[in-house]
């Protein structure tokens, strides 16, 4: 009598009561046992709560809170204006969306539209399937155009774990370090006695500045590269490539295993060419050039006069040759001869 005489005082003073919760249990009156507060507001699910102006808890132990908020699904939050939710999933913010099975977004404007995916952060989007994302995107949802920092981190400690700043840092010092030792390891197996000079290998040496010896018992003089083991360029502004490549003439470039280029400006190219004479080229393997600026063009090709360029075939062997050509080799692709120290061509001749 007390209660029923107390509401009709409320009434007649002109303020409202809050609704009575349906009684819900053991003996209850009411079969849903859900709850609802708002113009519009709708709570067909069983035993679902929906609270705000329109806003529609339609599945089942769901709670929609907030103007138009919306749960399509079972077991579902939405809490903030204009958020929507599907199964078993939760959205927390004006105009959250956790449309995913299982999803939660947090934020507002945040989506998480992959199954068991969580969007956290105003504007963060999750699109894939077991996502966390916590980056910002553009109102369309169509790209990122934000980072956020995740900081408070622990060490990670298990192989699926994040690891923080402090173990990224001492990861990168560790392998610089390794890479260092490993470097000193290999440079210190050489020995280099001028400034800009590296040695490179065991027992490299380099005797000149800014020289260059990789390789084992490699070795450079001055302004020279020497690559490959037993590679030795001892001429000034000489490189020899190759295993027991040699340029010992200065400016010399000895190119092959075995070779040697000897002259002053010589160059050697092929395996156990020799090119002696200053000047001189031994292209082709076992091709030897002793004049000055002579030419040794083929394997087994001897150039034995000064500007002479000999295309023919020897009998060769290392650093020497037979006394008489074995063979010889056709010049093709010749032009006219118009000068007087030019060839002829067989057309000329034939006419």
């Amino acid at each position: 009598g007390r209660a029923l005489l107390l509401a009709g005082l409320m009434i007649s003073a002109g303020v409202m009561a809050a609704p009575v919760p349906p009684a819900c249990g053991f003996d209850s009156t009411t079969k849903e046992c859900s709850t609802k507060y708002g113009s519009g507001a709708s709570d067909s699910g069983v035993r679902s709560t929906a609270y705000g102006a329109n806003a529609n808890a339609w599945g089942s132990d769901s709670v929609a809170i907030g103007t138009n908020s919306s749960t399509g699904g079972h077991s579902s939050i939405a809490i903030g204006s204009e958020s929507s939710v599907n199964n078993h999933g939760v959205a927390i913010g004006f105009k959250a969306k956790a449309m995913a099975d299982r999803s939660i977004a947090t934020g507002d404007n945040s989506n998480a539209s992959g199954y068991n995916s969580v969007a956290l952060g105003a504007n963060a989007v999750a699109k894939k399937d077991n996502e966390v994302n916590i980056g910002i995107w553009s109102d369309d949802k169509s790209k990122q155009t934000g980072l956020r920092t995740l900081s408070g981190l622990s060490d990670g400690v298990n192989p699926d774990e994040a690891v923080n700043m402090k173990q990224f840092d001492s990861a990168i010092t560790a392998v610089n370090n390794y890479t260092d030792t490993g470097i000193n390891k290999v440079l210190s197996s050489g020995s280099a006695t001028a400034r800009d000079a590296f040695a490179i290998g065991n027992d490299a040496t380099v005797t000149g500045y800014m020289s260059t010896a990789i390789g084992v018992k490699a070795n450079a003089s001055t302004a020279s590269t020497a690559t490959g083991d037993n590679a030795s360029a001892s001429g000034m502004n000489s490189t020899a490539t190759g295993m027991s490549a040699n340029a010992t003439g200065n400016g010399s470039v000895a190119t092959g295993v075995g070779v040697h280029a000897t002259g002053n400006g010589s160059i050697a190219t092929g395996a156990n060419a020799y090119a002696t004479g200053d000047g001189s080229i031994a292209t082709g393997n076992m091709s030897i050039a002793t004049g000055i600026n002579s030419v040794a063009l083929g394997a087994n090709a001897v150039a034995r006069k000064d500007n002479e360029v000999n295309i023919g075939i020897w009998k060769t062997f290392p650093g020497g040759y037979s006394p008489t050509p074995t063979g010889t080799r056709t010049l093709s692709g010749l032009s006219d001869g118009i000068n007087p120290d030019e060839a002829v061509n067989k057309g000329q001749l034939d006419t």
